[in-house]
């Protein structure tokens, strides 16, 4: 008997129009705000894979369209993947995708979106909008029924369904998004009407914001990405561009100017009437999972705000992702202090997890060591400073050594935080083996024990740190069918 792999399975990235792919609306002008000549049409973005080799296996094409990411499973059940962002609050977000994309074969293959500067526009009254989609009326009405300003759903044709919203003052947003070129749009702006304070002098309408980027499309939870865009007073009374701000639809800054989170010069500092601008490392440790919406803003030296631009970026979870409620726990040491951490992980990928090293970052600034207290011990997991177990998989460990005798009292020092290779690393003892985790299983980590000191070279007479309510980020470095991967997991000990 033997086994061969399948090859590759080809594949088609497309765009697809739904219905007619217009876009309209009740209570404004879509293709005004949207800046194109005529009627705006949209079209979706499908991935579907040909798996023919394998018998009974059909891997469920995906469907990005009208802010919504999705999959339809072989039964026809749809999977939502991200939540909307058409409608958050009293704001509407429009992002028509203009052109059009094919692509298949076996090689990777990614649209390089490219958007236009944003329109924007305030409504005041009930709208409805009416978009071109694959979805019913009732999932609309399920991805829109924690919105507080939405009305109803209605199917209006095969492939349209009208989206009916509440009276309310309305911030409508649209900016038209190419494949490889950006959309010839000239979209109008409210200036400085946009929530922003006026100055003197004949300046009034503030500074317009283009090209807003970040730096991935797509970021696990709990990493982190560069925010940045360009700002401009040119053209638009040429003041010095002086204050930067961006916000996210889902972030506690209400979206007022001046609320938002700052931006600095990428040159440091403010003084032309164009500036690039950046926020780096934003990190999305405690946000949600889906789409989010970024609005950046810029005021000029005569102190007005001008209208915002935004971008999206996905926030995913990751596929090696925290299960449970992670515990500090008391090891075998002397003592009962709960200066361990447990942790379990669970693997979602559809292979093997190899787990090729494990970072520790207590966000405790004077924890400074990781020491099971417990002299040789045994192989055990409160015996050594880390553990690990899979089902079905051998357990992996690494132990350091201490030695009063030979005034050696540092076991796993941690410097800011620590990197470590859990089955290899380690002074004294370890497995020999790396962790692996099975698809679908968990794999549970022991971290014994954390100790801390005022001075980070105190290996000697650091203290046990009571671990609830602690917070350590642990950085999983692993291969899964032969791709590296990184998983950044922020837990907090209970």
């Amino acid at each position: 008997m033997f086994f061969v792999n399948p090859p590759p399975s080809p594949g088609r990235l497309s765009t697809q129009t739904l219905s007619d792919g217009e876009i309209t609306a009740t209570g404004f002008d879509v293709a005004n705000v949207c800046g194109l000549d005529s009627s705006v049409t949209t079209r979706a973005v499908h991935f579907e894979t040909d798996y023919h080799r394998l018998k009974n296996s059909e891997a469920p094409p995906f469907t990005y369209e009208n802010t919504v990411l999705y999959r339809t499973a072989p039964s026809g059940a749809v999977i939502f993947e991200s939540e909307q962002m058409i409608v958050h609050g009293s704001t509407i977000t429009l992002r028509p995708l203009t052109d059009e994309y094919s692509e298949s074969g076996v090689e990777t293959a990614a649209i390089d979106f490219m958007g236009a500067s944003a329109g924007t526009t305030t409504v005041d009254g009930a709208i409805s909008i009416t978009i071109p989609t694959r979805l019913s009326d009732e999932q609309w009405e399920e991805l829109l029924s924690d919105e507080p300003n939405f009305d109803t759903a209605n199917q209006v044709g095969p492939q349209r369904v009208q989206l009916n919203l509440n009276d309310a003052s309305w911030d409508v947003n649209c900016a038209a998004v190419g494949t490889e070129r950006t959309p010839d749009a000239d979209p109008p702006t409210d200036g400085g009407d946009d929530g922003g304070v006026g100055g003197g002098g004949g300046d009034t309408t503030g500074p317009l914001v283009t090209a807003v980027n970040t730096s991935s499309q797509s970021v696990p939870l709990g990493q982190s990405f560069n925010l940045t865009a360009t700002i401009t007073d040119r053209g638009r009374g040429g003041s010095d561009v002086i204050t930067a701000e961006w916000y996210s639809n889902r972030s506690v800054p209400n979206g007022a100017a001046g609320t938002g989170y700052a931006m600095t010069a990428t040159d440091g500092q403010f003084d032309q009437s164009l500036e690039d601008v950046e926020n780096t490392t934003i990190n999305t440790s405690g946000w949600t999972t889906g789409w989010h919406t970024l609005s950046v803003r810029g005021r000029d030296a005569n102190l007005t705000w001008g209208p915002a631009s935004t971008t999206v970026i996905n926030i995913t979870n990751p596929l090696l992702r925290l299960t449970g409620t992670p515990t500090a726990i008391d090891g075998d040491d002397p003592g009962d202090t709960p200066g361990g951490v447990q942790f379990s992980l669970t693997n979602t990928h559809d292979d093997e997890v190899t787990i090729t090293s494990l970072t520790i970052d207590p966000a405790n600034s004077s924890i400074n060591e990781l020491d099971d207290k417990v002299g040789r011990g045994n192989n055990d997991p409160q015996e050594v400073e880390i553990y690990a177990a899979s089902p079905n998989n051998p357990d992996s460990y690494s132990d350091w050594a201490t030695s009063e005798v030979f005034a050696d009292y540092e076991a796993l020092a941690i410097d800011d935080d620590v990197t470590v290779d859990v089955g290899e690393g380690g002074d004294n003892r370890n497995s020999g083996t790396l962790p692996r985790v099975d698809s679908g299983n968990d794999i549970t980590f022991y971290l014994f024990e954390f100790y801390a000191s005022d001075d980070p070279t105190d290996y000697e007479t650091n203290e046990n740190l009571n671990m609830s309510g602690e917070t350590v980020t642990i950085t999983v470095e692993y291969t899964v069918n032969g791709n590296s991967k990184t998983a950044t997991i922020p837990i907090t000990a209970a």
